[in-house]
């Protein structure tokens, strides 16, 4: 799970409403608030692996498991918005 995160900035330039940020390449989901710090969050990652998550954390989660080496580039892009 550890790894380094690379940005790539290509122009820096004032947005306007027409020009916004936006992510064009993206690796993994990135990282989930409040999950008890870096060991809780590779805790969460091996349990996802093994398809062994903790019920209450689940719970916590809202019901729904969360892969950690996915992302959703249209989503982030609309979070930017």
């Amino acid at each position: 799970m550890a790894g380094n995160l690379k940005l790539h900035v290509q122009k820096i330039q004032p947005a306007t409403n027409e020009e916004l940020p936006y992510v064009q390449k993206a690796q993994g989901y990135g990282i989930v608030e409040d999950i008890g710090g870096v060991g809780a969050l590779e805790q969460y990652y091996d349990d996802y692996q093994k398809g062994q998550v903790d019920p209450d954390f689940l719970d916590w989660l809202g019901g729904e498991a969360i892969d950690l080496d996915t992302v959703d580039i249209n989503e982030l892009n609309q979070l930017i918005k």
